[in-house]
């Protein structure tokens, strides 16, 4: 009968939950975002390196999502993806449908000025979440509104994730009936894999330079002997992005050996590295001046989710607490709202106040944004999403790291 006990493993970690310092890190993504944006010199933007935010949001949308997966299977034994996509319906949809609300009075009716509003083409490729791949074929269908990018690569891996994830676990049965630990680890490894290969196909893209051509950042790219131009056609690339997406995942699925030991010891200095090295790279990159070589976007993620790992480890670390205090909570909460209504109120701001000084604009354009992301989540976003969920069924779960507000 002794062979017939199960094996011994790694501990199953509890679910991960509500992380408030997740929140932090949230909202120091959105914070660079906005002053990559914002320009209080002429041309200059307050932080140069700002657009790296996006990759933060990557590694821990990865990390978030997978982790709510797994958690979930480990509570009950199986995963409802109608109930996932549910939820990331109800997150996701109704801000974007307002945006695109907003966009259609300015094409119908041309005010603001300011704003050019996307083409037929790219209110299609907007609500189907591909818009990353219109701006390389069709530059201005996007219009103002071209850097919801990042929203169809997110949006993509939502979708196809959850299924290798289903795949990958229910394969697991072959490996071994009752260790859920080496179930994670296949997933960790399967994770680990596609972010090699996707750092790997943007090393190959990213072999000369960038260079600044007064309006637009471009890319000349040497592929054996054809030469391809144009920034986009590797930045808004999901292959070739997707890798801070899988090293989040990877992060999720591995939870069950790191963080017994970083609690240990470790989860504060971990953090602490992984925070200093991601704002040294944001502070030090420059893509006007091609200040960001090839491996630096893979060594901000490794350091975003060495930063995840020291704060989810040890939730009492000077690091957790830091990063949980309520300014930041606040903004990260609100990270989503913020981003989908940045650009266009900057644009309208520069317009509105185009006598004023350009700090003065940039601080009225911050003041603005943060006002209306607030109005935004209290209204649209939170009553929408709690709606939803039970709508599509699709209410909380245990393993649900969604805070209390919205779940339902």
């Amino acid at each position: 009968m002794a062979d017939q006990l199960p094996t011994a493993g790694p501990p199953r970690p509890e679910p991960l939950g509500y992380q408030p310092a997740l929140d932090g890190v949230r909202a120091v993504a959105i914070g660079a975002v906005l002053l990559f944006h914002i320009e209080p010199h002429p041309g200059r933007p307050a932080l140069h390196g700002g657009f790296l935010g996006v990759d933060v949001f990557f590694v821990l949308s990865g990390f978030l999502i997978t982790s709510l997966v797994l958690d979930e299977r480990a509570a009950t034994g199986h995963v409802r993806l109608s109930a996932f996509w549910g939820r990331r319906v109800a997150r996701l949809i109704p801000l974007l449908l307002a945006l695109l609300g907003l966009a259609l009075v300015v094409r119908q009716t041309g005010w603001p000025s300011s704003i050019r509003p996307p083409s037929p083409l790219g209110f299609l490729a907007v609500l189907g979440y591909v818009g990353n791949w219109v701006p390389s074929a069709h530059h201005r269908s996007l219009g103002s509104f071209q850097y919801v990018w990042s929203l169809g690569i997110e949006e993509q891996f939502y979708v196809v994730w959850p299924i290798v994830l289903a795949a990958v676990l229910a394969s697991g049965r072959l490996i071994t009936r009752t260790d859920e630990g080496r179930r994670r680890a296949v997933v960790a490894l399967v994770a680990i894999a596609g972010a090699a290969v996707a750092a790997g196909w943007r090393a190959v893209f990213w072999r000369d330079v960038m260079t600044w051509n007064q309006h637009n950042v471009y890319m000349v790219a040497a592929v054996g002997e054809h030469r391809v131009r144009g920034w986009d056609t590797w930045y808004f690339h999901t292959g070739l992005r997707a890798d801070g997406l899988l090293i989040g995942a990877a992060l999720a699925a591995s939870r069950h050996l790191w963080q017994p030991r970083l609690r240990r010891g470790g989860a504060t200095l971990v953090a602490v590295a992984g925070g200093a090295v991601g704002t040294w790279i944001l502070l030090t990159s420059h893509i006007r001046q091609n200040r960001l070589p090839y491996w630096g976007l893979l060594a901000l993620e490794l350091s975003v989710a060495a930063l995840t790992a020291g704060l989810v480890a040890e939730r009492r670390s000077r690091a957790s607490r830091t990063l949980a205090v309520a300014p930041l909570v606040w903004l990260g909460r609100r990270s989503y709202a913020a981003y989908l209504l940045h650009l266009p109120i900057i644009l309208v701001v520069d317009r509105r106040l185009h006598g004023q000084s350009p700090a003065v604009r940039a601080v009225v354009a911050l003041v603005v944004v943060l006002a209306s992301a607030h109005l935004a989540h209290v209204l649209v976003e939170l009553p929408a999403q709690r709606r939803l969920r039970r709508v599509l069924h699709a209410e909380h779960v245990a393993a649900d790291p969604a805070p209390a507000a919205i779940q339902g």
